[in-house]
């Protein structure tokens, strides 16, 4: 990452995953998805902090087609951090979580069709020694 008005904070991460997608179709409406993942993240330079990351998402999906599409996300993060406490480019190898285990959830709802089109989400994240945070939307379209 680069910063063009604070050159004292220009930071290099290397980075890699290996990610695989496994996907259970039942019928037209159903979807099952596991994405298991690996990531190694290293910041380069003096510092030379480590990130090892194993991530398991499983999201199911039902299309009622032509009428709505809604999907349940649940996913476990195991991130083990060599590094020196908080900073901008700790904030952004750990993308947002904390080292150890991490829970992270979705639940999103949209009706297709029609003039209207109605969007419902809802995000919430677990880390270990903080409290659940939740996030909410929800947005309506009209098309004429």
């Amino acid at each position: 990452m680069a910063s063009d008005f604070l050159a004292g904070r220009n930071y290099q991460i290397q980075y890699q995953e290996l990610e695989m997608d496994v996907v259970i179709t039942r019928n037209k409406h159903a979807q099952l998805m596991v994405q298991p993942k690996w990531k190694e993240k290293q910041l380069q330079g003096e510092l030379k902090e480590n990130l090892q990351v194993m991530e398991l998402p499983i999201q199911f999906k039902w299309n009622e087609l032509g009428k709505s599409v809604s999907s349940v996300e649940i996913a476990w993060h195991q991130l083990n951090y060599t590094g020196s406490g908080y900073s901008t480019y700790t904030y952004d190898l750990l993308e947002g979580l904390q080292a150890g285990t991490n829970w992270t959830w979705m639940m999103q709802y949209q009706t297709i069709g029609g003039r209207w089109q109605w969007t419902w989400n809802y995000q919430g994240r677990k880390s270990p020694q903080h409290k659940a945070i939740h996030t909410g939307q929800m947005g309506i379209r009209l098309a004429f």
